[in-house]
C-alpha cells in the first residue's frame, strides 16, 4: 500500500470516529477540539512579527478556547437551574 492510501484510510476512519462522537451527543466537545486544534496549528505557523490584525486575531482565539467551555457550563447551570424549579 502507498503512504496516500494509508493516509486516505486514516482519515476516513477519523470522520467516521467523528460522526459518531458526534451523533453520541459530543458535538460540543469535538468543536472544541477542532477549534483549539486548527487555531494551535495556525499560531505555531505563523511569524513572530505579526500585524496588529493577527495579533487580535490569536487573542480572539486564545479567549475562545478558554471561554467558549466556561459559556456552555455557564449555559448548563443555568438550565439545570430551570429545570428544578
Amino acid at each position: 500500500m502507498s503512504f496516500g492510501v494509508l493516509l486516505l484510510a486514516g482519515f476516513m476512519v477519523f470522520l467516521w470516529l467523528v460522526v459518531r462522537s458526534i451523533h453520541a451527543g459530543h458535538g460540543r466537545l469535538m468543536l472544541w477540539l477542532g477549534w483549539f486544534l486548527v487555531g494551535l496549528a495556525v499560531v505555531l505557523s505563523s511569524r513572530p512579527d505579526l500585524s496588529a490584525a493577527g495579533r487580535i486575531a490569536v487573542n480572539v482565539w486564545a479567549w475562545g478556547v478558554i471561554l467558549l467551555p466556561a459559556w456552555w457550563a455557564v449555559q448548563a447551570v443555568r438550565r439545570a437551574g430551570r429545570v428544578q424549579r
